[in-house]
């Protein structure tokens, strides 16, 4: 209206002799009055025709601006804007020219310059498959409909944020910010909660190997950091708006602005009851305890009121994970436990520790010795012993055994004993257990001759333990389980109990050990009295020398049962188990270097003796029956309880109920978010002498998609009419416009009316607008694939 108005006052001015006619046609032309929308998807109408590429609000052109959303508010208030023109004698238009993805700094950069592409709206097009070019005619399109515009409506600031976290991780190689930029991406435009939690999942699942520790605690500390940032992203926002404005000022300086505020998409309506998540796992236990229950495994009776204190104890755990605690590190571990596995295992720090062991027992101690020590602690120890006394009574032992020059090992078990023992503990079983063991340790049993074997194994070990199929194995177990979809909960399930049943029908019912028993006890009667660590050199040597240089498999078996005893059930087990091993044509060259090694490692002064005596104890100390029905049993019994809460619990009430609360706990999360933003551009308003609309408390969905219902964009329009319907109808009579408040006026009737502002609890999100309630989730619930990483420090963050 105004540049039509300059222009018929310049063609008045250069025709002075038509003038009283071009007065007359003046006044029979109908006047003019143009309503423009800026904004992001919000504004545009995103996802009430559709979602993605379906929905024609994504591309803005010609075609949309001439048939817009219909019931996109602005839309809807430009019906409200057509009946008043007509009262008034005006023709209007309502022109909609928000763009979806964009922020305030594009709208900005695209009215200055023809050239310019939004860049996360480029991100955003190429994703789903649209021509980003399309952006280039956005210049051209704004500064035309801008320039004729009387009023002129922001909905801008809740995608600066959004931007400001994303485009660092846009630009990094980080996999995981690569998932998350995904998922927020999927989120924004609309997709349902099962849709961006895929998307996220396969972004990650595609990257693969190739998320590394350092990778995820890039990812946790950036989430981590993010509330600290807060106030500088907000600042950024209010700025961006700041600059649009100006923009649109450049453009037509007369335009009315008015700054739309943000609502909280996630926040629950107030006559809605929200099941709380104490409710929730209440109902799922019972499931679970009856189920338990049937199958013979008790568990305690946890009504809801147990619940909830066990959910609050939960909602502290974040209180007990150390600062230090390197998180990548732990789930990297978990992700590529097989890579973790060396390709082999240097054994020199075992040796090292065997050293340290074998110099601790002295040279001339014998097993009467070490039997009158150990009864000695038994006549210690009390007979109701608790754990402060046990750890007393290490504090007096300890400097008999351990020395901290001598040997660190020794005090370094001492220490870990008393780190793990409580006060409280009731350790009445150790007297009687160190009494028995006091009674089977045989006099004679020469220490001396315990460290040459010692000296013995130390030896024997290979420096570099060779673990690549151990590698392989873990590799294969690990590949199994990651193909497994988390999103099937029954696959998971019966794969589980397969599993369950294979290692069920593998145990035995019990182990009888009464024929290894036997041959340990042959074995002893077989190495002559007086045996020495000389003899038994020479006669391994001697066996080395008898093989020959080309052994097989046939011949091995062949020498073994001339070496063996012809009678005897334990000689003829052992024959059958090496026949059932090793094949006729077997290459058993190797025998012969590896006993000529032995031969020269085995100490001359071992005591074979001792070696019989040690072997004797093993034998006394194994029962003749390991009884593994009891295993079975309870395998049997966890077989029964998952079978039955899979039948018994119903997974499709339990996502009901936990929908809301979700929605419900994300909405109180983003609320304090919402406010501070709304703070700010309530402050542009104030500094740019622009009107102000709050739809902080229109009714939000019970959904992920943050855009408005159509019920939320009549209530957008309605609070759009009602705050401005005086001012454009002032406006259309030529009227000095309504004294209305100033947005700072407003701002200042608020902290001192009576009646307190809308608070979050108003809008039924039920929080207390508290800023620092739900810090670091606040901020997930824009990339909602964020789940536990950001989630777990949560707690930590708002009370620091």
């Amino acid at each position: 209206m105004k540049f039509k108005k300059l222009t018929a006052a310049a063609v008045s001015l250069a025709m002075p002799a038509n003038c009283c006619l071009t007065s007359v046609a003046a006044s029979d032309k109908q006047k003019q009055y143009d309503y423009v929308a800026i904004g992001d998807s919000i504004a545009a109408g995103y996802g009430l025709e559709g979602k993605l590429t379906d929905d024609r609000s994504v591309i803005l052109n010609k075609e949309l601006i001439d048939d817009p959303v219909k019931s996109a508010y602005p839309s809807l208030f430009g019906t409200y804007l057509e009946k008043l023109g007509e009262e008034k004698g005006y023709k209007t238009t309502a022109v909609n020219i928000s763009s979806v993805a964009y922020t305030a700094g594009d709208i900005a950069n695209t009215i200055r310059d023809k050239n310019y592409k939004s860049k996360t709206a480029t991100y955003v097009f190429d994703t789903v498959g649209v021509d980003s070019d399309v952006l280039l005619s956005y210049h051209d399109l704004f500064n035309e409909y801008i320039a004729n515009a009387e009023l002129v409506s922001i909905n801008l600031g809740a995608n600066d944020v959004c931007a400001a976290i994303a485009e660092p991780m846009i630009d990094s190689d980080n996999p995981l910010f690569k998932a998350a930029v995904q998922a927020m991406m999927l989120t924004v435009v609309g997709n349902d909660a099962e849709t961006v939690i895929s998307g996220a999942y396969s972004a990650l699942k595609s990257a693969g190997r190739e998320i590394t520790s350092k990778d995820i605690t890039e990812f946790v500390d950036y989430f981590a950091g993010l509330p600290k940032n807060t106030d500088k992203l907000l600042d950024t926002m209010a700025a961006n708006v700041t600059n649009t404005i100006e923009a649109v000022r450049e453009v037509n300086p007369d335009a009315d602005i008015v700054i739309v505020n943000m609502y909280n998409p996630f926040a629950t309506p107030k006559d809605m009851q929200v099941k709380d998540i104490s409710e929730i796992l209440s109902d799922v236990y019972k499931v679970v305890a009856e189920q338990a229950a049937a199958n013979g495994i008790p568990l305690p009776a946890l009504d809801e009121q147990d619940m909830k204190k066990l959910t609050d104890a939960l909602g502290n755990m974040g209180e007990l994970v150390p600062d230090g605690l390197d998180v990548g590190a732990v789930l990297d571990a978990i992700e590529n436990i097989d890579q973790l596995i060396p390709d082999s295992v240097d054994t020199t720090d075992l040796k090292n520790i065997l050293e340290e062991l074998k110099q601790a027992i002295p040279e001339d101690m014998t097993g009467a010795d070490l039997k009158g020590l150990i009864s000695f602690v038994a006549m210690m120890i009390p007979e109701d012993l608790t754990g402060a006394q046990f750890k007393e009574l290490i504090g007096q032992i300890s400097p008999m055994l351990a020395d901290d020059d001598s040997n660190p090992v020794i005090k370094e078990v001492l220490d870990l004993i008393v780190a793990s023992t409580d006060d409280d503990d009731d350790l009445s079983w150790l007297k009687p257990l160190v009494a028995e063991i006091a009674e089977i340790i045989p006099e004679q049993l020469e220490f001396n001759s315990i460290r040459s074997a010692i000296n013995l194994v130390q030896t024997l070990l290979p420096d570099q333990l060779d673990l690549t199929s151990l590698k392989q194995t873990v590799k294969e177990a690990m590949d199994s389980i990651s193909g497994i979809d988390p999103a099937s909960i029954e696959e998971a399930l019966q794969t589980f109990l397969v599993l369950v049943g294979s290692i069920e029908e593998i145990i035995p019912d019990s182990i009888n050990t009464t024929e290894l028993k036997n041959i340990v006890a042959q074995i002893n009667d077989a190495i002559p009295e007086g045996m020495t660590g000389q003899d038994l050199s020479g006669i391994v040597q001697l066996l080395g020398m008898m093989l020959p240089d080309d052994l097989t498999g046939a011949q091995f078996k062949q020498m073994l049962g001339l070496i063996l005893p012809p009678e005897g059930d334990t000689a003829q087990t052992v024959l059958a188990v090496v026949n059932d091993l090793v094949a006729d044509d077997a290459d058993m060259s190797w025998l012969k270097p590896a006993l000529t090694e032995l031969s020269q490692n085995i100490p001359a002064e071992l005591q074979v003796d001792d070696i019989k005596a040690v072997l004797d104890l093993v034998r006394q100390l194994v029962p003749d029956e390991i009884d593994l029905t009891g295993l079975k049993e309870d395998i049997k019994k966890v077989k029964g309880f998952i079978n039955g809460v899979a039948e018994n619990l119903d997974f499709e009430q339990l996502i009901s109920d936990l929908s809301p609360y979700i929605i419900n706990e994300l909405g109180k999360a983003l609320d304090p978010y919402v406010i501070k933003l709304n703070e700010r551009l309530e402050d542009v308003a104030i500094k740019t002498g622009s009107y102000y609309v709050d739809i902080y408390s229109i009714t939000p969905d019970m959904d992920l998609d943050p855009h408005p219902s159509a019920q939320g964009h009549i209530e957008i329009a309605d609070k759009l009419w009602a705050d401005l319907e005086a001012v454009i109808a002032a406006k259309m009579t030529d009227e000095e416009a309504p004294e209305e408040e100033t947005p700072k006026e407003k701002k200042a009737d608020k902290k001192t009316d009576e009646k307190p502002a809308p608070t979050p609890a108003d809008s039924g999100s039920g929080t207390t607008g508290n800023p620092k309630t739900g810090a670091e989730a606040g901020l997930a619930v824009m990339l909602i694939s964020l789940g536990a990483a950001v989630v777990l420090r949560k707690k930590k963050a708002q009370d620091k």
